[in-house]
């Protein structure tokens, strides 16, 4: 994100053929602690890539705006939003 408290690092595992599976760690900064967890999608939905994190402020909080894509096949995209808070 641009303030610098909220990041995704994604990879290709190598996995998955056409269907491009990746890897994602979320890295956020709360206080003076940075904190890392990994993106885990438990209902059979492929894990995507994140290309972009907007910042938006509502009242004291903050949301991060993510925009991913997930390959379905050599022809279908997923896009997406997914919103993280702190």
């Amino acid at each position: 994100s641009a303030d610098g408290y909220f990041r995704i690092y994604f990879w290709d595992t190598g996995m998955g053929g056409t269907q491009v599976d990746y890897e994602n760690i979320i890295q956020y900064k709360k206080g003076q602690k940075t904190n890392s967890i990994e993106i885990a999608w438990d209902d059979g939905r492929k894990i995507p890539s994140y290309d972009t994190i907007y910042t938006l402020k509502k009242d004291k909080r903050t949301y991060y705006l993510a925009i991913y894509t997930a390959k379905m096949s050599s022809h279908e995209f997923i896009h997406g939003v997914q919103v993280f808070s702190n």
